[in-house]
């Protein structure tokens, strides 16, 4: 087992460097303005927010066949699996405390249909996995956004996944993978008067509170099938720079990424990975800039600016990379020439195979670690 462990990393070493990317342009509402993308499913369609000129409002999208289209909805989706079930939040996104967020779900045939709530008065879908089942964050009756609680979404109803101590705890939903499990964060007491960490929800909605780092944050942001989570939080038990983290299933820390030699609050980021373990995120350089990154072993970040031809394409640069799906497509948000945000996604050219086979092997090798740990 061990030399095929050296031999995947070998080839995943190799083969990266060779990779480049076409850019896909994903269009505006209005032509011009802010958009960005979120999420996106094996099948290329994209979802994310965009400006609309008409309503002077970010609206929730999808990007499918080079079109973009409206759900008629203020706010941003989130999530999208294999059926084109699209998840999302309403509401005024550049409020930093929405008072009017409502969790929603989207089909082509159904159209927007709302969640509900866990009593409160607000709520946001994050994620869906390929069996339907949505994980997210509501109000509890009488609580507000410092006493949130992560909820689990199936046979339509809302459930919620509790606190680390309720009724005054909070905790958020924000990746799952078709087996269920679920990674966010929690904190012992509210928002801001205790500590929030990775926290994971396994398949039966058990809490497990982890203080998987020596600093005082950390976050899971999406957890794939194989167990692996990915986000991101702070070394020091003092300090606020934040970095991208790698996990698994028992809370275990893997790796922490570095920046692109940038320094203060943000080092870097992982938002996101596939069953191949290969990881999306961003570094910080050494200007503060946000530059999108990709790892292909789980332990190096490359600037995916670097793999990328940007000649024509109307971007300056790539600041996030959110997605990827299981053919390594990727999605995220850049900055344009004229300053403002755009959206886009990445196809490999060609699509580097020995990643891909190689990283499978690795993701083998995760499941069989984690079949002889739990």
């Amino acid at each position: 087992m061990k030399s095929l462990l050296v031999l995947s990393l070998f080839f995943l070493s190799t083969t990266a460097s060779a990779v480049t990317y076409n850019l896909q342009v994903l269009q505006s509402l209005s032509g011009t303005g802010d958009s960005t993308a979120l999420a996106l499913n094996d099948n290329g369609t994209v979802v994310g927010n965009s400006y609309n000129s008409e309503t002077a409002q970010l609206e929730s999208v999808y990007w499918s066949g080079g079109s973009v289209t409206s759900l008629g909805v203020t706010g941003t989706a989130r999530g999208i699996n294999n059926s084109d079930t699209i998840v999302g939040e309403t509401g005024n996104l550049g409020t930093a405390f929405p008072v009017d967020s409502q969790a929603y779900s989207y089909t082509a045939t159904g159209g927007v249909a709302y969640l509900g709530t866990l009593g409160g008065s607000n709520a946001a879908a994050h994620a869906i996995n390929s069996s339907g089942v949505i994980t997210g964050y509501a109000y509890p009756t009488g609580g507000n956004l410092l006493q949130s609680q992560a909820f689990i979404y199936q046979n339509g109803a809302m459930t919620s996944l509790g606190t680390v101590s309720s009724p005054t705890g909070y905790s958020r939903g924000h990746g799952i993978n078709d087996a269920g499990e679920i990674v966010g964060r929690a904190s012992a007491i509210n928002f801001g008067g205790s500590e929030k960490h990775l926290t994971y929800w396994d398949a039966s909605g058990n809490l497990n509170f982890y203080n998987s780092t020596s600093g005082n944050y950390s976050t899971g942001q999406q957890i794939n099938n194989h167990g692996t989570i990915v986000g991101n939080g702070r070394e020091a038990a003092t300090g606020n720079t934040q970095f991208g983290m790698v996990w698994d299933v028992n809370g275990s820390l893997l790796n922490v990424f570095d920046s692109f030699g940038g320094t203060g609050n943000l080092g870097s980021r992982a938002w996101s990975l596939n069953d191949a373990g290969v990881i999306v995120g961003y570094g910080v350089d050494a200007s503060s800039a946000k530059r999108a990154s990709v790892s292909y072993d789980g332990v190096n970040m490359i600037d995916i600016n670097t793999l990328v031809d940007l000649t024509g394409t109307g971007f300056v640069s790539l600041d996030e990379a959110h997605d990827i799906n299981a053919s390594g497509q990727i999605v995220g948000v850049g900055t344009r020439s004229d300053g403002s945000a755009g959206a886009f996604m990445l196809t490999a050219v060609p699509v580097p195979a020995a990643i891909w086979l190689f990283g499978s092997a690795l993701a083998g090798l995760a499941w069989l670690r984690r079949k002889a740990i739990v």
